[in-house]
């Protein structure tokens, strides 16, 4: 009897001791991470007031760098005003390296704000200067940086790929640190990619790395991710080992993201052993450090792990709000695949609404039939009305809640429409800017001015049409574009494309707001390009007060396009539109919208065009 009462407290305790020890543990986070903030703010405000007392270029540079990386987390314009203040003090003095760093300062910036085109677009012409000027180790460091953008859109073979790229570039006395780098963000994409022994492979080696460099605070990375290989693999026993390494060395460096993720596979441990309680207090601990640190690009995994931590204990209402949660934050990145689980949830969900709402009209039926049986002694005739009004509203209540469910069914159906034409042009727009990216760093290896200026040309007919898809995927209407919004932005690209100031040249444009659809706006803008982008070009080299002016109307079931400016005028317009190749196009969209095409050159240069096929959006 006494061995049993032993046994039953020292158990007590025993819980009691692990109570106190997750409570302390909890708190200590809280600790450092507040302290995190405010000694970040200190920094901050130091490096602030350092700024102006700095005397030579390279001390500033060093300031500015730093005031980047402190409030690129914190405040996104603040960061992007300091580097482009870095900017400005590398083209005062012309420093081909410092010009470069500018360009990853502002792509860092660009990429910590979700905006994945703009840093991609600044890194890879970072890899162009850094490669002009032989640096191979800053050459590796942004295919890095490319390999995280690829990452952070589901690339993850492109994202294998850079980092692959990157190695040989790798020399010099920062080598082994950027292959630590290198090797531990390898070994985490191959492990999405389901390559586990490539992956320890890696991550091994960047082990050995640090212990040859002797930094043991860079070992959380690689713990990390064999964190995630033992527990993907089954091993939970050599997961929570790793995990524990990883939070021991982590806890000495400032790599918050890489905390949060272990602290989301500490959850996936607990839910493996089946600790709710633990899975929730890890979840806690890792939904602090995200929003404590507006870690964007992490919020969607988050939300993923709380949604399967409510489906574990069974709370399928707060599931299913955190997967509609998980789905706007992904409405950005279209999933052809249904998500199973989601549906499940939606329908135990609508299934425990409707038992309650059977279990309400069981109750309405027993009452009706009280009543029915208590004034069935006073009135036959009365009992058989209520009988027919009873049969009555049980038909309306169900063809009621058949048309609710039909009605969401569309709904749903409507919405999945909408997200995967939004997809479609934003995908499109992007591959665009992929392709108006690829044109301007082809032409920085290109000495030849005419095929320079040809593919300056290229670049432009391109943006001209990714605007349309961008104004589609952004607007609310996705089968046409306002023609007023798409002239203002396409000839606002058009004047810095060519560098033109404000008030060098007068754009006077009268444009209705007319929604056209975009098999009539893409040909219509393409002819804006070519008609703007030669004025600009060619119209003014001696003009006094050089004015474009812009027109669109609809006059009598015609679209009236007239553009014309006050400069030197045509020669001879037919061996104009012989030999000019933007002049064709002109003449080829003319042809395709079914347009009567006037030139002419009197006090500059005038084109109008009627056009009888055109189609107006809804």
């Amino acid at each position: 009897m006494a061995l049993g009462i032993s046994i039953a407290i020292i158990k007590t305790l025993t819980i009691r001791f692990k109570t106190m020890r997750r409570q302390y543990v909890f708190l200590q986070f809280l600790l450092f991470f507040s302290f995190q903030l405010v000694a970040q703010s200190a920094i901050i405000d130091s490096l602030q007031k350092a700024l102006p007392k700095a005397e030579s270029s390279s001390e500033k540079f060093k300031i500015l760098n730093k005031l980047c990386q402190h409030t690129t987390s914190v405040n996104r314009d603040l960061a992007m005003k300091y580097a482009l203040i870095y900017d400005s003090l590398a083209h005062d003095i012309n420093d081909p390296y410092q010009l470069a760093r500018a360009k990853v300062l502002i792509g860092s910036v660009d990429f910590t704000s979700g905006e994945y085109e703009k840093a991609a677009e600044a890194f890879l012409s970072a890899v162009s200067d850094f490669s002009a000027i032989n640096d191979s180790s800053q050459v590796g460091a942004m295919h890095n940086n490319l390999s995280a953008i690829a990452w952070a859109q589901k690339d993850t073979m492109g994202a294998i790929n850079y980092l692959l790229e990157a190695i040989p570039y790798y020399t010099g006395s920062t080598r082994l640190r950027r292959l630590i780098i290198n090797h531990t963000n390898l070994g985490g994409l191959l492990r999405v990619a389901g390559r586990y022994d490539e992956a320890k492979k890696y991550l091994l080696r960047a082990i050995d790395y640090v212990n040859e460099l002797k930094t043991p605070q860079e070992l959380g990375g690689p713990y990390s991710s064999l964190t995630q290989i033992a527990l993907e693999q089954g091993d939970v026993r050599q997961a929570k080992v790793y995990a524990t390494l990883a939070l021991h060395h982590l806890s000495a460096t400032k790599d918050i993201q890489t905390i949060q993720s272990v602290w989301r596979v500490k959850a996936k441990i607990a839910s493996k052993e089946n600790d709710f309680p633990e899975m929730k207090r890890c979840l806690d601990l890792a939904q602090e450090i995200t929003d404590g640190n507006n870690l964007k690009t992490m919020e969607a995994g988050l939300l993923s792990d709380w949604k399967e931590y409510f489906v574990k204990i069974g709370d399928y209402r707060n599931a299913f709000h955190y997967s509609e949660k998980l789905r706007l934050k992904n409405d950005s990145t279209l999933n052809l695949e249904r998500d199973r689980n989601l549906t499940e949830l939606r329908e135990k969900f609508e299934m425990d609404k409707k038992e309650k709402e059977i279990a309400l009209l069981s109750v309405q039926n027993d009452l009706n039939e009280t009543k029915i049986l208590a004034s069935r002694r006073q009135n036959t005739g009365l009992l058989f009305g209520l009988v027919i009004l009873g049969l009555f509203s049980i038909i309306l209540w169900r063809l009621f809640s058949k048309i609710k469910t039909q009605n969401l069914l569309i709904s749903y159906a409507l919405q999945e429409k909408d997200t995967l034409l939004r997809e479609i042009h934003h995908r499109v727009k992007n591959n665009l800017q992929v392709i108006s990216s690829l044109l301007s760093l082809q032409s920085k290896y290109i000495h030849d001015e005419n095929a320079i200026d040809a593919l300056k040309q290229g670049q432009s007919r391109v943006r001209s049409m990714a605007l349309i898809h961008q104004d589609l995927y952004q607007s609310d209407n996705l089968k046409g574009v306002n023609a007023q919004i798409y002239f203002s932005k396409l000839l606002d690209n058009l004047l810095h494309s060519y560098k033109i100031k404000d008030g060098d040249i007068t754009m006077d444009v009268r444009v209705d707001p007319i929604i056209l659809d975009v098999d009539t706006m893409i040909p219509l803008g393409l002819v804006i390009n070519e008609l703007i982008s030669n004025a600009l070009k060619h119209a003014f080299s001696s003009a006094s007060d050089p004015t474009i002016k812009v027109r669109l109307q609809e006059v009598d079931e015609l679209l009236v396009l007239e553009i014309s400016d006050n400069g030197s005028g045509v020669a001879d317009i037919n061996e104009m539109q012989n030999k000019s190749f933007g002049f064709s196009l002109v003449k080829i969209f003319a042809s395709k919208l079914k347009a009567d095409l006037a030139m002419k050159s009197e006090a500059g240069f005038s084109v109008e065009m009627k056009i009888k096929q055109f189609e107006k959006a809804a």
